[in-house]
Parts: structure tokens; C-alpha cells; sequence
């Protein structure tokens, strides 16, 4: 899930950008490793400013 910043035209003529993303939620029950280790460092490379990463099994944020 993310949230992305409220676009000119609400992305009607383009696709969002990372600049655009205010907030990524990645869930995950059983690939939490694989999105602390893979994922959010992919997202920090492309600026995504804010990730939450939900560990179901867990029950963490």
C-alpha cells in the first residue's frame, strides 16, 4: 500500500513517481527478512521518504 501526494491532475495523464509517494506500507508474514534486507533498501535507493515495514507474525511495525 502507499500513499501518494495529491498530483495536479490526481495521475490522470501519468503514472506517480517515487517522488510522489509520501508512504509505503510493505506487509509480510513470512518475508519480513527479505523486505528489511531487499526492499526498503531498493525504496531508500529510489527516495521513497517513509516505509513501514508490518511483520505480521510478529506483530510488529
Amino acid at each position: 500500500m502507499s500513499c501518494l501526494s495529491p498530483g495536479r491532475t490526481f495521475y490522470e495523464e501519468t503514472h506517480p513517481g517515487p517522488e510522489d509517494v509520501l508512504l509505503l506500507v510493505e506487509a509480510a508474514e513470512t518475508s519480513s527478512e527479505y523486505n528489511r534486507e531487499v526492499k526498503v533498501p531498493l525504496y531508500a535507493r529510489f527516495r521513497i521518504g517513509e516505509v513501514w515495514l508490518v511483520d505480521l507474525a510478529a506483530e510488529a511495525v
